[in-house]
């Protein structure tokens, strides 16, 4: 297998994107240089307030011992170094954090020979590219791939931008460049219907991006885009280059048929290891297949995973509410969840409004659960077998 490692500029990216993440919109305005902190930055509780939960996090992405006290003081740089050296001995594994029914974080580990094994079979497909450049943290695992390994598979420069869809990041963008980003940012991309350079392609996962946003991008002159299918837990499965296409299963896995599992072929032994998979596939052969649907009945909110089942059974304990219904919006709606609510009746007279109902679920429901749209009505619509309609 090619070699692949990480160096200690690499740790000081990955470090830098977990501290960004943890920072205000304008504190990062402040304080970033494009999608990167200066590496002369000091780590302390006064920059970082979250610096304990942060230091935490760290230390369990690369199953080192560290605490806030050895941290705090030290730049960017020096943590990086530390940090490197920890976790430079066998043997190597990495964690990442996938959101779980409540929207925490739940620790997905892999050997780090795995991801070297994924980011090889990518650097075959986008051989030629000449720059990355990505729109993605670094921390998590879709960024870490293809911006921190598939740039050295590759050997080409990587660039790290600013979560900020504007023109002049298209106008920046050159011939040969892969841009990795994600569905939302991809259609705020689309709406600015900004010209792309010729030979630019691009590439997106966390979830489904709509087919009509990226028929608009390449309108507005993308080559093209890989859809990757996976998760924190398999990394990459398959990917497509074409919306309707099936998705294509990556070398190393393998489909046994009536099987509802894949195996993956460990990349030195040869050994094979089982994943169950979050959604239920529709199989083309053993190599394509397209998701029918998630088994566990989660939606995904800004590529974080809600369930309405959830949403629906905290509304139900507010004490004037008789029956709810929770969906994820229309395309045209948002991207969001909905809710409509039938309210239990006292007398003529109803004790309760919208504005009473959100406050209700503002303590009970992280961001990514809370319906961004919640309507009142007298009774759930219905089709004619009976089935509750949308709104």
């Amino acid at each position: 297998m090619n070699h692949v490692s990480l160096s200690v500029i690499d740790f000081q990216e990955i470090l830098s994107s977990l501290l960004l993440g943890a920072m205000s919109y304008p504190q990062r305005l402040r304080l970033a240089a494009g999608g990167s902190l200066p590496a002369s930055i000091k780590i302390d509780a006064k920059t970082f307030p979250d610096l304990t939960n942060i230091v935490q996090r760290a230390c369990l992405m690369f199953d080192v011992e560290e605490d806030r006290s050895t941290v705090t003081g030290k730049t960017l740089a020096e943590w990086a170094e530390e940090m490197h050296r920890l976790w430079s001995k066998p043997p190597l594994a990495i964690t990442f954090f996938t959101s779980g029914s409540t929207g925490e974080p739940v620790p997905a580990t892999q050997e780090f020979s795995f991801h070297v094994q994924e980011i090889l079979a990518w650097a075959e497909l986008f051989k030629g590219r000449k720059r990355i450049v990505s729109f993605v943290p670094r921390h998590h695992i879709y960024g870490f791939l293809f911006s921190v390994l598939l740039p050295k598979a590759l050997g080409c420069p990587v660039l790290w931008m600013p979560i900020m869809p504007m023109r002049s990041l298209i106008a920046g963008l050159q011939g040969g460049d892969l841009v990795i980003a994600f569905p939302l940012l991809w259609g705020k991309l689309a709406e600015l219907k900004a010209e792309f350079p010729d030979d630019v392609w691009g590439v997106t996962s966390t979830g489904p991006c709509r087919p009509e946003i990226i028929t608009e991008l390449k309108k507005a002159g993308l080559s093209g885009m890989t859809e990757v299918y996976g998760s924190s837990e398999t990394g990459g499965v398959g990917y497509r280059n074409a919306t309707e296409a099936p998705y294509e299963l990556l070398p190393y896995w393998e489909r046994v048929a009536n099987e509802s599992r894949l195996f993956r072929q460990h990349p030195f032994d040869g050994s094979r290891a089982a994943y169950v998979l979050q959604d239920d596939l529709s199989w083309k052969g053993k190599k394509q297949f397209l998701p029918k649907g998630r088994i566990d009945k989660a939606v995904q909110v800004a590529g974080v995973n809600v369930y309405p089942a959830k949403v629906r059974k905290i509304m139900l304990t507010h004490p004037c509410v008789a029956d709810c219904v929770v969906r994820l919006m229309r395309p045209e709606e948002g991207s969001r969840l909905k809710a409509l609510v039938v309210l239990k009746k006292v007398g003529v007279a109803v004790k309760v409004s919208e504005k009473e109902l959100n406050s209700f679920l503002d303590d009970k429901l992280n961001h990514y659960e809370r319906p961004a749209k919640l309507s009142l009505c007298d009774q759930i619509p219905t089709s004619n077998l009976g089935k509750a309609q949308d709104w």
